[in-house]
């Protein structure tokens, strides 16, 4: 058994458009080990979704995927199975909540019949391999029951005979949360999982996810812009912009000690408990289209040297647990030692 649940290799995608080809990722690199939390932060427009979508093998008719892109889950390159293969994946191993409930949710059909068929597709696959007696419908209505209870939905009977249309949506998001969380999964991705939700709520919610993932050893990757989430509900976090990851470390050490300017500039972005506004970050994430020749942050970077806009900055090693992509740290490169001040 290989020694990471997920790894992402070289992953470099992009988009056919009208008027060319969007390089959206380039040279992404992603480690997800057992029973590991996750967090990705960045930009409305980075790749984060991107990347999560190639993972679950769910991207637009117009994407294109580079030959040498490498998607490891438990050994095994997810781009290179077929469809019955990615099928099993996604209803044994790997489930993802995405930002949007209505793009999850089938119009047509109650919520408690669509999670009811998640349920059925479970259980058949568990009598067809293990031998169990098969479930009646009542008994998978109390399941489906019991799991919108525990996403804190009120009145769940209700919630069980709504449409999606019925429902607003913080509970349509706590719907798809409920449908990540039926059953027992390796992997569960959470792309923007409170954005709908209420803080009390959303509270909550973040709660039941740490407790099911402790008692289930399962592992997650949290997509998230909001620093406060990550802060707390992962053990590693990747910094990413315009396509690549430009920063990793583990969450201690990222907040205590931020090296990318990117980061930096994100940190002090967020908002403070003392009051004011946080400073931002001065521009936009480049046209993918046509991107910067050298690193894709240069025109916004502080700290930016001539090299920077010549040379695609290399992931160096600062310790065992702390990488960077930035001159800044490269003296090889015309860059400067590290600053222990900064």
């Amino acid at each position: 058994m290989s020694e990471l649940l997920l790894e992402v290799k070289d992953l470099n995608l992009g988009y056919k458009v009208y008027n060319g080809i969007a390089k959206v990722l380039t040279g992404l690199n992603i480690k997800v080990g057992y029973s590991e939390k996750i967090g990705i932060v960045g930009e409305t427009g980075c790749g984060k979704t991107t990347a999560m979508r190639s993972i679950m093998r769910t991207l637009a008719n117009n994407a294109l995927v580079a030959p040498e892109s490498k998607i490891f889950f438990q050994g095994k390159d997810i781009l290179k199975m077929n469809n019955s293969e990615v099928q099993d994946l996604r209803r044994e191993n790997i489930s993802m909540v995405f930002e949007d409930p209505t793009a999850s949710l089938n119009p047509v059909f109650t919520v408690g019949t669509q999670l009811s068929d998640i349920v059925k597709g479970v259980k058949q696959l568990k009598i067809k391999n293990q031998g169990e007696k098969k479930l009646k419908k009542e008994s998978i209505k109390k399941q489906v029951v019991k799991i919108f209870k525990s996403v804190y939905l009120p009145d769940p009977e209700r919630i069980y005979q709504s449409f999606p249309v019925q429902l607003s949506g913080g509970m349509r998001q706590r719907v798809c949360i409920a449908m990540a969380l039926i059953s027992s999964k390796e992997l569960l991705i959470f792309d923007e999982p409170g954005t709908s939700l209420d803080v009390t709520i959303k509270d909550q919610i973040f709660k039941l996810i740490k407790s099911i993932i402790e008692k289930g050893n399962a592992s997650i990757i949290l997509i998230s812009h909001d620093l406060g989430d990550i802060k707390h509900m992962s053990d590693r976090v990747y910094i990413m912009y315009a396509g690549s990851i430009i920063e990793e470390a583990e969450t201690r050490e990222l907040f205590n000690k931020p090296l990318h300017p990117y980061t930096e500039g994100l940190l002090l972005a967020t908002p403070k408990l003392t009051g004011g506004i946080g400073q931002g970050i001065f521009g936009n994430i480049p046209s993918y289209l046509d991107p910067p020749k050298g690193c894709r942050f240069y025109p916004r970077c502080k700290d930016r040297m001539p090299i920077c806009a010549e040379k695609v900055p290399p992931m160096i090693n600062i310790n065992n647990s702390h990488r960077v992509a930035c001159f800044l740290f490269n003296k090889d490169k015309g860059g400067v030692t590290i600053n222990e001040n900064r």
